[in-house]
C-alpha cells in the first residue's frame, strides 16, 4: 500500500510538472533576455503568426425576422424566424438556396478556392427571400442586390461591400372558426360598432374572414363575441357567446420553468396540473423550426412530450381564454389538433385546430369552468404552446 501511495504521488507530481514545464521554461527564457521580454506578447498570443489576410472563407448572411408590429423595421420586440428559404443568383440564374437557422440567419459561404462555397467569384448577386405560405414580406426588400468583392491581401477570400438588410416576415391575419347551427348563415365583422365586412359560412359550418390587425366583434345569428386579431391569425373554435370576466386573467409564459433548457412542467405551476408537457428553451434543439417560430414571449415554450396526448387540469375549474399554438416541424404543416374540454367526467366542448410550423395561431376558445383539457395531435406531432391565458376559478 505504501509503494502504491508513493507511485500515485509520483505520478501526480509528474503530471503537474508536465503541465507547468513549458510555461516555466517560457518564463525563464523571457526574464533571461531583454529581447524575449519584448516579444513575449507575440509569443504567447501568436500575434502575426500568419498573414493578416490568411483565411479561407467567410459567410454572407441574410437575417430573417418575424415583424411582430408589422412596421417594416427590425426593432424591439421582433423575433428571429427559422426555416425561411433564401436564394442567391447571378445574372438571373439561381446558384444556391438555404433556409434560415433557428437564429434567423441564412448563411452563404464564399470562397474562390473552396468548391463547397455558395459564392465563388466576384460580381453582382441577387438575394431573394421566398416567404412561407400564409405570410408576406413587410420590409419591401424581398430582392436585394449585393456586390461581392475580393478582400485585400487575401487572394482568395470574397466578401460583400454591404451585407443584406434584415428581411421582415409577418402572417396574413384572419379570423376563422366553426358555427354549429342552422345554415345558410352569415358571419358579420364589426369594429367599434361599425360594419367591416361579412361572409358566408360554408356548408360544413367553417368560416374564415381576412381582417387587418385589430379588435373586432363577430356576429352569427343570435351569437356574438369579441376577438382580438393583433399580429397572428385567430381561430375561435366553435362560435359561442362568451361571457367571461377577464379582469382576473393570467398569462402563462413558461419562463423560468426550465433553467437548464429542458424540464417537465411540474404540477402546481400557475395553479394547474400538467400531464405530458415539457418546457424548453425554444432554440435548444438543432433545427427546431416550430419551437423557435412558436415562441411569442421570452425564450421558453411548452410542448407535448414526443407528440403524445397531453392534459391540463384543475379540480376547482378554470376558464380557457386563449393560447398561441404552433406545430413542431415543417413536416407536420397543417396538422389537426383536437381540444376536448371536460367538466368533471362530462365532455362539454371540443374543437379541431389546424397548425403551422412557421408561426403561431391565436386560439381563442373562451370556454368557461372546465376541470380538464385534453390536447391530441392526430399524427402525434409535438404541439408547441406559449402565452396561455386563463382565469382560475
Amino acid at each position: 500500500m505504501l509503494a502504491l501511495h508513493l507511485n500515485r504521488n509520483l505520478w501526480g507530481q509528474l503530471t503537474i510538472l508536465k503541465r507547468v514545464l513549458p510555461l516555466f521554461l517560457c518564463v525563464v527564457f523571457t526574464f533571461g533576455t531583454a529581447g524575449a521580454q519584448e516579444n513575449l506578447p507575440d509569443t504567447l498570443y501568436n500575434v502575426a503568426g500568419g498573414e493578416i489576410g490568411d483565411r479561407v472563407n467567410l459567410d454572407i448572411s441574410a437575417y430573417i425576422f418575424h415583424d411582430v408590429n408589422r412596421n417594416g423595421i427590425y426593432d424591439l420586440g421582433d423575433r428571429s424566424m427559422a426555416d425561411v428559404v433564401v436564394a442567391v443568383g447571378k445574372n438571373e440564374t439561381a446558384i444556391a438556396a438555404v433556409r434560415s437557422n433557428v437564429n434567423g440567419f441564412a448563411n452563404f459561404p464564399t470562397s474562390i478556392h473552396l468548391e463547397t462555397a455558395s459564392i465563388t467569384e466576384v460580381g453582382t448577386y441577387e438575394f431573394a427571400v421566398l416567404p412561407p405560405p400564409g405570410t408576406k414580406i413587410t420590409t419591401g426588400n424581398a430582392l436585394q442586390i449585393i456586390e461581392v468583392i475580393e478582400l485585400p491581401d487575401t487572394g482568395r477570400v470574397l466578401g460583400a461591400v454591404r451585407m443584406p438588410d434584415p428581411i421582415g416576415v409577418s402572417p396574413y391575419t384572419f379570423i376563422r372558426g366553426t358555427f354549429v347551427g342552422e345554415l345558410p348563415a352569415l358571419v358579420t365583422v364589426l369594429q367599434n360598432g361599425e360594419f367591416v365586412k361579412s361572409g358566408d359560412i360554408q356548408s360544413d359550418g367553417q368560416f374564415l374572414v381576412p381582417v387587418a390587425p385589430g379588435e373586432y366583434t363577430i356576429q352569427i345569428s343570435d351569437l356574438e363575441r369579441t376577438v382580438h386579431a393583433l399580429n397572428v391569425p385567430v381561430d375561435i373554435g366553435t362560435m359561442q357567446t362568451a361571457e367571461i370576466d377577464v379582469s382576473e386573467a393570467i398569462t402563462i409564459d413558461f419562463e423560468r420553468v426550465a433553467p437548464l433548457g429542458l424540464q417537465k412542467v411540474p404540477n402546481g405551476y400557475a395553479g394547474l396540473g400538467w400531464f405530458n408537457w415539457n418546457a424548453m428553451s425554444a432554440q435548444i434543439t438543432p433545427g427546431s423550426i416550430g419551437y423557435q417560430n412558436g415562441a411569442t414571449s421570452g425564450t421558453t415554450i411548452a410542448y407535448t412530450s414526443s407528440g403524445h396526448p397531453a392534459e391540463i387540469y384543475r379540480e376547482d375549474g378554470f376558464d380557457v381564454l386563449e393560447a398561441n399554438l404552433t406545430i413542431s416541424w415543417p413536416q407536420g404543416e397543417g396538422e389537426q389538433v383536437v381540444f376536448e374540454y371536460f367538466r368533471g367526467e362530462t365532455l362539454i366542448a371540443s374543437d379541431t385546430v389546424g397548425l403551422s410550423a412557421y408561426g403561431p395561431i391565436s386560439y381563442q376558445p373562451m370556454i368557461s369552468d372546465v376541470t380538464r383539457v385534453s390536447i391530441t395531435s392526430l399524427h402525434y406531432w409535438q404541439v408547441v404552446l406559449d402565452d396561455l391565458v386563463i382565469v382560475l376559478n
